[in-house]
């Protein structure tokens, strides 16, 4: 296997990056002659963010205490996942200690995973910039349910309408077809409170088969 670029796990690296801004105290790196990935270990910082050249998210990586790299989280075409080489998708990988320890040889990488829900909450904050959903973005599209305010938005060809209402302290939230019109709600909640409602929202399976998360990328959020 190919050296992998620069190691601080006890060795004297030369620093190959230089800081070009922050989120959430999290430094942004920009790699410099002719380095694109981030760090296989970190000097001292205990997690690095990568943009794409229009400063959209790009790529995070996360160091234990030791410096070496654990967990890898981008944004970007992953086939085994979306079954094309074009879709985004939000995606994890785990790698173990030896990737880290030796610029050669062998070591362990997952396979691609979608981001689960409880990452997507934890990481949220630094996906700043990102470009997931179409004319908006997802966690405010999600927020947004929450308040039951109308949301009009577009999937594979359909226009889709969301609503809610309070009544009788009771909480009904519902989706139907507009354009092309069809009869009957495609999900709809009854329940006690905005917050469940906003859970079983995101577990529906109402794209196809498959939930919000899973087509965020594909929904286009528009105003009417």
């Amino acid at each position: 296997m190919g050296g992998r670029g620069t190691f601080a796990v006890g060795n004297n690296a030369d620093y190959t990056y230089e800081t070009v801004g922050f989120i959430e105290g999290i430094k942004v790196l920009k790699g410099l002659n002719g380095k694109h990935g981030l760090p296989e270990s970190s000097h001292s910082s205990n997690a690095y963010i990568k943009l794409k050249p229009d400063g959209t998210f790009h790529e995070m990586r996360i160091y234990d205490n030791n410096h070496t790299l654990c967990i890898e989280i981008a944004y970007h075409p992953e086939k085994s996942l979306t079954g094309n080489n074009h879709t985004p998708v939000l995606h994890y990988h785990i790698y173990d200690e030896r990737f880290s320890r030796n610029s050669t040889g062998a070591f362990m990488r997952s396979p691609a995973i979608c981001l689960p829900e409880v990452m997507k909450r934890t990481y949220k904050k630094y996906f700043r910039g990102d470009k997931v959903m179409i004319n908006g973005k997802p966690n405010e599209f999600i927020d947004t349910i929450y308040t039951c305010q109308d949301i009009v938005f577009i999937y594979n060809g359909v226009k889709y309408w969301f609503q809610g209402y309070i009544a009788n302290d009771k909480v009904h939230m519902e989706v139907f077809q507009c354009e092309p019109a069809k009869d009957g709600y495609i999900w709809e909640y009854n329940g006690p409170s905005l917050s469940e409602g906003q859970s079983e929202f995101q577990k529906a399976h109402i794209f196809n088969g498959k939930t919000f998360w899973q087509v965020e990328q594909e929904i286009e959020w528009v105003d009417c």
